[in-house]
């Protein structure tokens, strides 16, 4: 069906524009750049939302990897860059970034409303309502009747 052919021509477009992370280097303006580093499962390309959610965390799960990668930044922390890996119970290395934020979201919302069992629970002595605003002519003959 033609829907299952536009999903996969997107996925095909999405693919091709995705790409791993590199980090290059240049030893002068004139040089060409060198691919220094590879950031494993971590992409870029036409889509950055696509893209981020097609990567993993596995480098940040790594601390030699996330030194190194201090090592091409534009103020490298050195010794003072202060990193522990993630924990690999929170999340799998290999877990796309798009696993881990649909399990924070709410799969579904069951709403259980009972006043009955609420008034039971609190056990309020009274219950007063404030209304604020004109009262119409039915509003004042209906309150002077409930008064008596």
């Amino acid at each position: 069906s033609p829907v299952i052919k536009t999903s996969f021509l997107q996925q095909i477009q999405l693919i091709e524009c995705m790409q791993v992370m590199d980090i290059y280097t240049q030893n002068s303006s004139t040089s060409p750049f060198i691919r220094t580093l590879r950031i494993r499962n971590f992409y870029i390309g036409c889509s950055s939302v696509e893209s981020l959610l097609n990567s993993t965390l596995e480098t940040f799960h790594n601390r030699s990897a996330m030194l190194e990668i201090d090592q091409y930044l534009y103020v490298p922390l050195g010794s003072s860059f202060n990193f522990s890996a993630l924990n690999p119970t929170l999340s799998l290395p290999n877990e796309t970034i798009e696993t881990i934020v649909n399990r924070l979201m709410i799969d579904s919302w069951s709403s259980n409303i009972s006043f009955s069992l609420y008034y039971q629970t609190c056990a309020p002595l009274s219950c007063t309502i404030e209304y604020i605003g004109k009262n119409n002519i039915l509003d004042v003959i209906t309150s002077i009747i409930v008064k008596k």
